[in-house]
């Protein structure tokens, strides 16, 4: 079975599929922080608050949002699917980063997005090597508040 992550994910059976969607569920949706950093896989969830994080079920559309949804630079609340991919622009961004009151999104889904979007509030860090030979890691120091992307420290790996 191939494990490159293009077609990875295509060529599982359904059998396949739901075993490690179920096994991916057990594992943490986001990391949230108290000073302004929200970190998860792929796009931004359209939840009340994050506290419903945790009831989010595989599958569902919000865990579809989290583990596949990309960000794209433009105007526009939901852009349409892109492979499959939920595709969403700076309102919805800013909307739902408002309502979470978060500065700052730490993601990697997207491996061709640029590093910063939305005015340096929503980094793309991306580190596998199948996609890009330069990578990147965010560094937080969780003492100190984060107000933009430039509050971090970025190295490359």
């Amino acid at each position: 079975m191939p494990f490159s992550p293009a077609n990875f994910w295509d060529s599982l059976s359904a059998r396949e599929k739901e075993i490690y969607g179920r096994l991916f569920s057990t594992f943490p949706l986001a990391a949230i922080s108290g000073n302004g950093l929200l970190a998860l896989h792929g796009g931004l969830p359209e939840l009340g608050s994050l506290e419903e994080i945790n009831r989010i079920e595989w599958g569902d559309e919000q865990w579809e949002r989290i583990l596949w949804g990309d960000f794209v630079e433009r105007g526009g609340e939901f852009l349409g699917d892109w492979a499959g991919r939920p595709q969403f622009g700076r309102p919805y961004f800013e909307r739902m980063m408002d309502r979470y009151r978060k500065r700052v999104l730490i993601r990697s889904h997207q491996p061709y997005a640029p590093l910063f979007m939305f005015k340096k509030s929503c980094i793309t860090i991306f580190t596998s090597y199948a996609y890009l030979p330069d990578r990147n890691v965010a560094i937080a120091d969780m003492e100190k508040e984060v107000l933009t992307g430039e509050d971090l420290v970025l190295e490359k790996i």
